[in-house]
């Protein structure tokens, strides 16, 4: 046997652990492995949702307004769908439309992350049910949110995230709602709380997981964690802590099983 020969199995044992790392390094890759359609509005000061997105290697279409929003959602099928409305919406009657197209996606089995400002809204008391939500009480300033252990890896993938500490917060927008407690309906589970004293207390949840864990509702504003003009960020990993909070629900979602779906009625 030539020396050439007798190199050729080595050669071809170190081009099989090339390629498989190769493989192994194109896997771990965000953008790789999240070939999800996420569909994304926003009109937050702070876009720690999109933030969590970027980090997180999800390619999406990010909206600005509901308009737009809603003739995005009904041209194409969406494996996500994140709604992030600070500020009330004009022209009036636009997210009551916007409301019905998403009860129509989650009901189909879409997935949807969900905070607005119209939680304490009688009118669309009925919607927010289907989250498994119900409005109890409106606070006009930001309040801490605590994490209830019993969501399990909610809290700990990919973040172990701490509890949102919003003491300093400046509320910039005068008399609006920056919180509302509510407890939880039909196929929803409270998550996280406004009361660290009494967290098992009914009327004072703070995040709601539902319909199969495939919706997730922020009954706040995870852009309200900024003091001084800096994002939260109270374990000091570099990520702000709304952003880690958003990463988490994402990847909570993403678990799930769902479906990639238009939202229509059925």
């Amino acid at each position: 046997m030539t020396k050439e020969a007798a190199h050729m199995p080595m050669r071809s044992t170190i081009r099989t652990i090339l390629v498989v790392c190769v493989l192994i390094l194109l896997a771990v890759q965000p953008g790789c492995r999240r070939s999800l359609a996420v569909l994304y509005f926003t009109d937050s000061d702070n876009d720690f949702a999109g933030e969590a997105l970027d980090r997180m290697g999800f390619a999406y279409t990010r909206t600005y307004s509901l308009t737009d929003f809603a003739g995005a959602f009904v041209a194409d099928a969406w494996d996500i769908v994140i709604v992030d409305n600070r500020h009330p919406v004009i022209p009036e009657g636009m997210f009551e439309a916007v409301a019905t197209l998403m009860y129509y996606y989650h009901s189909a089995g879409g997935k949807i992350l969900l905070s607005t400002c119209y939680l304490d809204n009688d009118e669309f008391e009925a919607y927010w049910a289907t989250f498994g939500y119900q409005h109890q009480y409106s606070s006009p300033f930001p309040i801490n949110v605590f994490r209830l252990e019993s969501a399990g890896d909610l809290w700990t993938d990919p973040n172990d995230v701490p509890d949102l500490d919003l003491t300093g917060v400046t509320d910039t927008y005068g008399n609006a709602a920056n919180a509302f407690k509510g407890s939880a309906v039909m196929s929803g589970s409270k998550v996280a709380t406004f009361n660290e004293t009494i967290p098992e207390d009914p009327s004072s949840g703070a995040v709601f997981r539902a319909n199969s864990g495939r919706t997730i509702l922020n009954a706040f504003f995870l852009d309200d964690a900024v003091v001084g003009g800096v994002p939260i960020d109270s374990d000091d990993d570099n990520i702000p802590d709304a952003v880690e909070w958003y990463m988490n629900e994402l990847a909570a979602l993403e678990k799930v099983p769902g479906a990639k779906v238009k939202p229509a009625p059925p």
